[in-house]
């Protein structure tokens, strides 16, 4: 019996044993991680998005906060850009902020090696980007002993296997 051209063109959808659609189940040829990834990703993706929170933190403080407070007391000023950029040590107090630039470097750090391994072995996402992500973080610990010229160039690994990530979801 010839089908209409409304059949023809109509998305066929996966079907039961019963010949009814299934619509929750047309996403099977996704490959699905295996589970004994699951500890080491949650771990690295926790200790990632901490980081990049505090980064996000101290981006906003710099843009917003910083600029009210940077006539009033400039040699605050240059302590807190000394120790965020680890260019040496401040000749003042700037509080807890110390530790806190400490926390994001070690949880950054931390963070892009064990969740670069997890998705690599999940063989989910583009594999050149997960193993760019596990070294971003090796190469952003490199790259901070070298001079300020090549400063600059700390976020490009990591910025370019978020691309990669995003691009192969």
């Amino acid at each position: 019996m010839p089908r209409g051209i409304g059949q023809c063109l109509r998305p066929r959808l996966p079907q039961t044993a019963h010949g009814r659609p299934c619509p929750g189940r047309h996403h099977r040829h996704v490959p699905q991680p295996d589970r004994r990834n699951g500890l080491i990703g949650l771990i690295g993706y926790v200790l990632l998005s901490a980081a990049y929170l505090l980064i996000a933190c101290g981006v906003y403080t710099a843009a917003y906060v910083f600029p009210d407070f940077a006539a009033a007391n400039v040699a605050h000023m240059n302590d807190i850009l000394v120790v965020d950029t680890g260019r040496g040590s401040a000749q003042g107090d700037i509080g807890v902020l110390g530790t806190v630039v400490q926390v994001r470097s070690i949880l950054y750090l931390a963070g892009g090696l064990p969740f670069g391994i997890a998705l690599f072995r999940a063989k989910v996402l583009a594999r050149w980007a997960t193993i760019l992500l596990a070294l971003g973080g090796l190469a952003s610990i490199l790259l901070s002993q070298m001079p300020d010229a090549f400063y600059r160039f700390l976020a490009w690994p990591n910025g370019i296997a978020m691309i990669g990530l995003g691009y192969s979801l």
